[in-house]
Parts: C-alpha cells; structure tokens; sequence
C-alpha cells in the first residue's frame, strides 16, 4: 500500500518496460497549481503496464481547484497498457491521455470520480475494451485529433453523457452498453469528428434534468455523414431516441425493443434476447457466429 500524501504518486520518466502490480495507491494531495496533471500514476516518455491495481480514495483538494486526483495519466511519449485495476473514488479522470500518449486500456473497473471515465485527448491513440465505467461526470470520450477503438465496455449510471466523439477525432464504438446515464448516451459533438456507432446497447438515458446534452439515446450536435450509425438497439431513452438527427429505428440495422438483460449488473443477454445474432454482418462474436447487439459473452457463449 502506497499513500503518496502528494499530488503525483508514482511517475515514470524516461522509464521503458516497468511494470506495476498487486499495489494500492491512495491518499494523494492535490497540487494547489489547477495546471498540474494530478494522478496516483503519471507516465511521461516510458512504456509502463499498470496491472491489477487498487487505485482508490486520492479525494484531498483545496476547494479553489476544480480539477482534482486522477487515476492514470498518460503524457507525451507515454506507451500504457492498463489492464485489470479497480480505480475508484478519485476526484478526476479514472484514465486520461494527452499530447501524443497511446494506451491500450482493458477489463478494468472504473467507478466514482469527476470528469470522464476515460478521457482521450490532444492527439493521443487508444484500444479500450472491457471496462466498466460508472459515476463519473462522463464515461468515455475521444478528444482533439484522437483515434479510439472502443468496444465491449459497459458505460453506466454517469451523470452526463456516456460515449462521445468530438473534435478532429476517430471514434470507433462497438458492442457497448450505454446504460442510465444522466443526459444522453452517446453523441456526435463536432462537425469534424468522424466514426461508427454499431451493435451497441443505449438504453435507458436521461435520468436527471439536461446538463450537457438532451437527454436522448444518440444525440448529433454535429455532421451525421461522418459516422455510420447502424445495428444499434436506442430504446427507452426519457426524451426520444434520436436528438437533433433523423430517427433511425428500423434504418441501418437500428432497433428500438427491450434488450432483455440477463441481469443488471452484468448487461449480458438472457436467451429470449430479441438482440442476438441481430447485430452487424461485418461483425463476428469471439466465437465466430454472427454478431449480438451488445457486450460479447451473452448465452450463445455458454451454450
């Protein structure tokens, strides 16, 4: 157990093929600088895999700084594979890259925090896959002139949006589950961003009274030409389905019917899912089957 008293805990510069794993990180100090890039794992010109982690509880700011502790930070030259960690109750982004970094960021748990679950910005690259992303400000983001590949993540009970693509920026969303979030599940922000939104689960957004966007399932505040929006399962959203765009249901693959989770903490499919087998034709489920509409694993997987 690491308690760092500080607003970096651990950072790696100039520091290729490290390794961290089996440690708790906690109790950091904010920097009373709101410029400071604050996180329990600061990664400047270094390749480094953060594994199996507890990243939890770096809560203390002064209240004159809106910003607070992250969980991992990714800066320039940073090459970060985040794989299996529990980040949870920090006061700024669970995982955030900048200027460059490129992480692939994989079956972690990322609960409890301010800004974004996962946050992609400034020109940095990322594969995100398998994680799970509640109560944060946002879920996961692709910023700047970014390129995400983001797939199989469950994106749940935030307070705003849940995936967005803004900028210059690649989104490549895939088989998410897009689930109770404050405002609207996933948005297009940006007349230049660019990217697919396909076999995900968005359901059951706008929870609370509109803070960054309407509260629908897939919101375009931007250039719908640039993103192909297709075998997505939009239902049960408070203000519609579809903000600022056509409605889709029934168009490219869109659906518009209870998914009939299993369970709800897991968001895998019960076996009278009206979504299986019904997702994109270009796409394959691990076992090489036809596509579900949704997180992978359902009960074709078990069966």
């Amino acid at each position: 157990i690491l308690v760092t008293n500080a607003g970096y805990g651990m950072l790696f510069l100039q520091s290729y093929d490290s390794k961290i794993s089996n440690l708790q990180i906690t109790g950091g100090v904010r920097d009373p600088d709101g410029a400071a890039t604050d996180a329990a794992v600061v990664v400047k010109w270094g390749r480094v895999t953060v594994g199996d982690c507890l990243i939890a509880d770096n809560t203390d700011r002064p209240d004159s700084v809106v910003v607070g502790i992250g969980g991992i930070m990714g800066r320039e030259g940073a090459e970060l594979f985040v794989l299996n960690n529990r980040i949870e109750n920090n006061t700024w982004d669970g995982v955030a890259l900048y200027r460059g970094a490129t992480a692939y960021i994989a079956d972690n748990i990322i609960n409890g925090g301010r800004g974004a679950g996962i946050g992609i910005t400034w020109d940095a690259t990322a594969t995100v896959l398998r994680n799970r992303i509640s109560n944060y400000w946002k879920g996961i983001g692709s910023f700047g002139d970014t390129r995400v590949i983001c797939a199989n993540n469950a994106v749940f009970d935030n307070l705003g949006w849940g995936i967005i693509a803004t900028g210059t920026s690649y989104m490549d969303a895939t088989n998410n589950v897009v689930y109770h979030n404050g405002n609207c599940g996933m948005a297009i922000w940006s007349d230049e961003c660019t990217g697919r939104f396909s076999n995900n689960i968005v359901v059951e957004n706008g929870w609370r009274e509109q803070w960054v966007c309407p509260c629908v399932g897939i919101w375009n505040y931007g250039t719908l030409f640039n993103f192909d929006i297709s075998y997505n399962d939009v239902w049960n959203n408070k203000d519609g389905e579809y903000g600022d765009m056509p409605d889709y249901t029934e168009k490219n693959g869109n659906l518009n019917v209870d998914p009939k989770f299993a369970d709800s903490d897991g968001f895998l499919l019960s076996a009278d899912s009206p979504l299986i087998d019904k997702g994109n034709p270009l796409l394959t489920d691990p076992d090489g089957t036809p596509s579900d509409i949704g997180l992978y694993g359902g009960p074709k997987a078990k069966r």
